[in-house]
């Protein structure tokens, strides 16, 4: 588990085309800036990298969070400058 007060944008972007990798995208596949639904992820698969990215955080995420941040970028950029609520 990492600490969300360390994190960058970087190392959240890189966290989550890791997990995107994981479900059998190619890094090539993935672009920042396109919706988590365009690389395949229905509401289910977006509640459980929602979960996962919480527990990596140590934050307590929303799955609703990701409708507000629909991006790689856009929500990696919300968790570090708003560094998450805290569990």
């Amino acid at each position: 588990m990492s600490d969300i007060q360390n994190l960058d944008v970087t190392e959240i972007q890189e966290w989550l085309i890791s997990y995107l990798v994981e479900l059998g995208l190619t890094p090539e596949e993935i672009d920042t800036t396109m919706v988590f639904e365009a690389h395949g992820l229905d509401s289910s698969g977006i509640v459980g990298m929602i979960g996962d990215l919480g527990e990596w955080t140590g934050c307590k995420l929303k799955p609703s969070i990701v409708y507000e941040h629909p991006t790689i970028e856009l929500l990696s950029q919300y968790l570090v400058n708003n560094a998450a609520v805290k569990s």
